[in-house]
């Protein structure tokens, strides 16, 4: 394996371990970029922990108005547990002191979205666990 090799692999799992999914393939440049450089270089780096990086990110997202990016953090932050709900609404408060009302409204109907549809797949997954097929009949 030569190191180019070794270095996309160890760019690939951060980027599994940052965004709580599955790495896209490299096939274009940009991809090649965000992959090899942003997740393998920048987001390895030693000066910051993962949560602050994402602290980071979530607020450039919000305030850049990136819905897309911002969903896509505030969804792995949730999954990774480098943020809590409560610590996210927390962000959320500040986000309006400093970049502005529509900016953290912006973020916090995400954020709710993101709650609805977790607690779903929860109520989802109990459901499931408790299912009359389930059980074994005698």
């Amino acid at each position: 394996m030569s190191a180019g090799d070794d270095h996309r692999e160890r760019s690939q799992a951060m980027w599994r371990e940052v965004m709580q999914e599955k790495a896209p393939p490299v096939s274009d440049p940009y991809t090649e970029l965000t992959t090899d450089h942003l997740m393998g270089r920048i987001w390895t780096r030693p000066g910051l922990a993962r949560r602050d990086r994402r602290l980071v990110t979530l607020t450039i997202a919000a305030v850049a108005g990136q819905r897309d990016p911002l969903r896509n953090h505030l969804r792995a932050s949730l999954e990774s547990s480098d943020l809590s709900m409560a610590e996210l609404h927390e962000w959320i408060i500040h986000v309006a002191h400093y970049g502005g009302w529509p900016t953290a409204t912006t973020a916090y109907g995400i954020l709710r979205e993101l709650s609805l549809s977790r607690e779903a797949r929860q109520r989802f997954v109990r459901r499931q666990a408790i299912a009359p097929s389930d059980i074994p009949v005698e």
